[in-house]
């Protein structure tokens, strides 16, 4: 549908920009060093247009548009770092070669430190249903938790330290890592002590009725260079502005539990509630204080394709009710703005149907459902669809 009085961040439905691509290429590296060390390389190429210019929703539904648009392809190292594996004692568990993962035997007591340039998300919030955009739930707040908002510059990388405590079903992660020096801009602190993330998450195998699962923790907390809306709408009598009210040393906090669950040999579930205080401006991810989100993801070896996965999911989004009142009168952030606000939650359903057509090939189409983008009443519904190939080799 067309609307009238479209802000500056409104999501748009007509143009050159009502539809959207995003290509990929990422070459995985590695080698061993010695005992247990490794070093890691991924060089990358991207290219992409976003749609609406990356503004009006919070859910987009491109998981491989947080690197930002770029026309034409860009090239640059995506991860770069080291790793050491320090070996404890128990049993003996062999992991196989994958990306970034050298075929190797551990332990199954274990400390691993990485140092470099990585995504947090490489190793925070993890979920074997709903993880990775290139195969899985495309959607950024179906894909990991909404309200996390992980440090990372605009293509979705940090650099920084990471500390892994592995012992039987349990694992305890760390990392110490580099925000923007501008909100949701290309450049990091490398400095680490001035703009910088911190997260520490508890991760839990179980097992229900024989069949298995996982349960995390996630806290957070960011440092750095923010404005905060209670700021922003006491500093003016006019439109409300977060740059004018950045201040150094601003913290956002916030957590994710995050579950994951077989229910049978083909058929899992997932869900994930993520919440940050929501007081200050988004630093590298996206405009949600709270979500819900979850799905159900079954293979197809019931109907003879065992290749294939069929996924359904859903978020529900919402935000801060200082936010909500930045944005009722006229403020901007880098993804909302229509100058007007009738707010509601965000809700988003997405459907996919993934054919695996030959080894390490797959194509996928994709189906999602927004109502009240950008958390507005008198802008929704929208409907996207997707198609997506992914080849590995």
């Amino acid at each position: 549908n067309h609307y009238l009085n479209d802000g500056t961040n409104s999501l748009l439905n007509k143009g050159d920009i009502s539809r959207s691509y995003t290509g990929t290429i990422t070459g995985y590296l590695g080698v061993h060093l010695w005992e247990g060390g490794e070093f890691y390389l991924n060089p990358e190429a991207f290219v992409g247009i976003p749609f609406s210019g990356l503004k009006g929703m919070a859910g987009f539904p491109n998981g491989e548009l947080q690197k930002g648009a770029e026309i034409p392809a860009i090239y640059y190292l995506a991860r770069s770092y080291i790793r050491q594996t320090i070996n404890l004692g128990g049993d003996t568990t062999h992991l196989h070669d994958m990306p970034n993962q050298i075929s190797s035997n551990v332990s199954t007591e274990r400390i691993q430190l990485t140092y470099g340039v990585f995504s947090l998300l490489d190793y925070f919030d993890n979920n074997t249903l709903s993880h990775d955009p290139r195969t899985q739930f495309l959607n950024w707040t179906i894909m990991t938790g909404a309200a996390y908002d992980f440090a990372a510059d605009m293509r979705g990388y940090t650099y920084g330290g990471l500390v892994e405590y592995f012992k039987n079903d349990w694992v305890l992660r760390a990392a110490h890592v580099a925000m923007p020096k501008v909100p949701d801009e290309i450049n990091l602190d490398n400095s680490l002590t001035h703009d910088y993330g911190d997260q520490i998450e508890l991760t839990r195998d179980n097992t229900l009725y024989h069949d298995q699962g996982k349960i995390r923790f996630l806290v957070f907390r960011n440092h750095g260079f923010m404005g905060s809306y209670k700021d922003a709408l006491a500093a003016t009598n006019s439109t409300p502005d977060l740059i004018g009210v950045r201040k150094n040393g601003a913290n956002k906090w916030g957590y994710v539990l995050n579950l994951e669950q077989n229910f049978t040999d083909d058929l899992g579930g997932f869900l994930r509630w993520s919440w940050n205080d929501g007081k200050t401006e988004v630093e590298a991810y996206t405009d949600v204080s709270h979500s819900l989100s979850g799905g159900l993801v079954l293979k197809g070896q019931r109907w003879g394709r065992e290749n294939d996965t069929i996924g359904l999911g859903f978020a529900v989004n919402g935000i801060n009710q200082s936010e909500i009142q930045y944005l009722q009168g006229g403020g901007l952030t880098p993804f909302l703005g229509d100058g007007k606000l009738n707010y509601s939650n965000e809700q988003i359903l997405e459907l996919y149907y993934s054919v695996g057509l030959y080894k390490g090939v797959a194509a996928t189409l994709d189906y999602q459902h927004i109502n009240n983008p950008g958390y507005n009443q008198d802008r929704g519904a929208v409907d996207f669809l997707n198609l997506r190939f992914h080849v590995e080799w």
